[in-house]
């Protein structure tokens, strides 16, 4: 069994490259989301129609402050190579 994981294309040395690649991957998005980061947007409209619009880009009325309203978004995150 240990020679047959040196011979190229084996199936155990397939399976092991498959979970070094499967187990790469999943670090790079754990560290990813280890670093990632909450971007807040604010707007004040003035208008009904300023209102709409923002309700369309998936902005939320404060409730402490109605007057303003505001968005959360999660960064898109970045991936060492």
């Amino acid at each position: 069994a240990k020679r047959e994981l040196w011979q190229e294309g084996s199936a155990s040395r397939l399976e092991l490259e498959k979970q070094i690649r499967r187990f790469l991957c999943l670090n790079l998005l754990g560290d990813a989301a280890c670093h990632a980061r909450l971007r807040f947007s604010f707007a004040r409209p003035k208008t009904p129609l300023e209102q709409e619009s923002l309700a369309e880009l998936h902005f939320l009325q404060l409730q402490t402050a109605p007057e303003i309203w505001c968005r959360l978004e999660l960064a898109p995150l970045q991936l060492k190579s």
